[in-house]
């Protein structure tokens, strides 16, 4: 292939704030809560490992206050040489927010990650993927490069603001097929083998027509230990493919805004 296609891996290091966003009564759940202390303290090393063991950079959108409870835990992101986005604080959906409280979230988040980093993030995933009418706009307006989020496309593009999307979809995302927990209706884990064949499958046809990709990974539930093991396999058949490159979304947000011009 002459055109070289890039390829994303995402993790969005949510921990507990993903069950107390879904249900604020999941703070008095000590098991509900174990269920996302799983990512940050054992699924996350076992990732770090993996993407030491084949030089890859990534991307962890993590949430301001999941910063605060692990900061020893994200530094070891950060000192590996990946990038950390922008996750909301506690993972709260901006389209259920006031406009107050929409900013001042993303200044909380942008000053827990300047903190840990020594930048601004330069990136913004959603919490659930959703925005408020107004999200864009503020995105903008706090100097963001690029967002991760929208669904209207399977290559990157930019927005009329300026700001490169690097589109997202919930068949690229372990959480659709691995998400579980009693209280959670209609959850079923699906088969790990048949999760990662429609990977494969969808990497392979995109890549077909030359489109860069990103994937979305939570370590609470990717990072169970057989996961790691297909995950790595499913490494091992990206590379295979002639003409792709590992990157971190923010790289592959100039890479896109360079190839526009």
């Amino acid at each position: 292939m002459e055109k070289k296609v890039f390829v994303s891996l995402t993790f969005d290091v949510d921990g507990e704030t993903l069950w107390t966003s879904r249900d604020p009564n999941n703070w008095q759940r000590p098991v509900a809560l174990s269920h996302g202390t799983y990512g940050p303290r054992v699924g996350l090393p076992r990732i770090l490992r993996l993407l030491q063991k084949y030089s890859i950079e990534a991307t962890f959108f993590v949430p301001g206050w999941i910063i605060e409870q692990y900061e020893s835990n994200i530094k070891e992101i950060v000192e590996a040489g990946h990038e950390i986005g922008h996750h909301g604080y506690l993972h709260e959906y901006p389209d259920t927010l006031t406009e107050e409280k929409e900013r001042e979230i993303l200044q909380v988040g942008i000053d827990r990650i300047t903190e840990l980093t020594g930048r601004k993030p330069m990136g913004y995933r959603s919490p659930a993927w959703e925005f408020s009418p107004r999200t864009m706009d503020y995105l903008k307006e706090f100097d963001f490069k690029y967002s991760s989020n929208m669904m209207d496309d399977d290559q990157p593009y930019i927005h009329s603001n300026g700001i490169v999307e690097l589109p997202v979809h919930w068949l690229m995302d372990d959480a659709p097929f691995f998400l579980f927990h009693p209280k959670v209706p209609g959850r079923v884990i699906q088969p790990t083998e048949a999760v990662f064949n429609t990977w494969k499958d969808e990497f392979s046809a995109l890549y077909e027509e030359g489109k860069s990709v990103v994937l979305t990974f939570h370590p609470q539930m990717i990072g169970r230990a057989h996961r790691v093991q297909y995950l790595e396999e499913f490494i091992k058949f990206i590379l295979d493919h002639p003409g792709v490159e590992f990157t971190t979304c923010e790289k592959l947000a100039k890479y896109t805004k360079e190839a526009m011009k």
